[in-house]
């Protein structure tokens, strides 16, 4: 039980960080992006106490990524695998959806895609190292 909590710590250490170092240089190469987030019509702004659920978003996503490696462990997988899966089940159609939903750029969109993709095989990595 030790092993799973510091897994989903690091795990979430790990994309929480991950976040804000793709964020900095989405920003950089990306420069509308800061445009974009400041639209209140489409986002809040950071003074709304809610925004600190983006801060345990990822805490939140390690819980479940590493209560789903533990269902698997008996089966030995592969965590490059369970990586490509998290991420092609739960990155992309999310991405998709929220593209068809919102009036949000494909420059965004493509920035949180692999933000999705860093995050997911970093923690997955960890998982694997830690949980193992």
């Amino acid at each position: 039980m030790k092993k799973l909590s510091l897994a989903q710590f690091f795990a979430g250490l790990a994309m929480l960080i991950i976040g804000f170092i793709v964020s900095m240089i989405m920003n950089i190469v990306w420069p509308a992006s800061a445009t974009e987030y400041a639209n209140l019509a489409m986002f809040r702004s950071w003074s709304d106490q809610i925004m600190l659920f983006s801060f345990l978003y990822p805490f939140v996503l390690a819980v479940m990524l590493a209560r789903v490696w533990q269902w698997l462990l008996p089966l030995n997988p592969d965590w490059r695998k369970f990586a490509w899966f998290g991420f092609l089940t739960m990155t992309i159609p999310g991405m998709l959806i929220i593209y068809a939903s919102f009036q949000i750029s494909l420059g965004m969109i493509l920035g949180w895609t692999i933000t999705g993709l860093f995050q997911i095989f970093i923690a997955s990595y960890l998982l694997n190292k830690i949980i193992k």
